[in-house]
C-alpha cells in the first residue's frame, strides 16, 4: 500500500509537469522544478541539523531518484518546445508537416514517461525501505 501511495503521488507530480509544461510553454515545468529544489534544500537543512547520518539514510536514497525523475520531465518539456520553435519556420513555409513534428515530440514524451515510471518505481521502493528502516 505504501509503495502505491508514494509511486502514484510522484507520478502525478511528473505527469502534471509534462502536461502543464507543454501548455504553459515550460513556465509550469520550470516553476515546479524550482519549487522542488527549494523543498529539497529545506528538508536537507532540517536533516543536517540532526546530523549527516540522518541526511544520508533518510533523504539521499529516494530523493536522488525523485529529483532525476522531475529533471527528466523538465528536460523533455523544454526539448519539446525547442523542437516546436526550431521547426516552426519550415512548417510555416510548408516544408514540414505539423503532424511529423507532433509525432516526433509524442514519441519522445512517451519514452520519457516510461523511463520516469521506472525511476519513480525505484524511488518508491527505496522510500518504503527507508521508512521501514526508520522504524527499526
Amino acid at each position: 500500500m505504501a509503495f502505491w501511495k508514494v509511486f502514484s503521488s510522484n507520478l502525478l507530480l511528473v505527469l502534471k509537469v509534462y502536461f502543464f509544461g507543454i501548455i504553459t510553454v515550460c513556465l509550469y515545468a520550470l516553476f515546479s522544478y524550482l519549487q522542488n529544489v527549494i523543498s529539497i534544500g529545506l528538508v536537507a537543512s532540517g536533516l543536517l541539523s540532526a546530523g549527516y547520518d540522518k541526511l544520508a539514510i533518510k533523504m539521499i536514497p529516494h530523493g536522488f531518484f525523485e529529483f532525476w525523475g522531475i529533471s527528466l520531465a523538465v528536460a523533455t518539456v523544454t526539448w519539446a518546445w525547442g523542437v516546436i520553435v526550431y521547426y516552426a519556420p519550415s512548417v510555416i513555409k510548408r516544408k514540414t508537416a505539423w503532424s511529423d513534428v507532433g509525432k516526433r515530440i509524442l514519441n519522445t514524451v512517451i519514452v520519457s514517461v516510461v523511463l520516469n515510471c521506472l525511476l519513480l518505481a525505484v524511488a518508491a521502493i527505496v522510500e518504503v525501505i527507508v521508512s521501514w528502516y526508520k522504524v527499526l
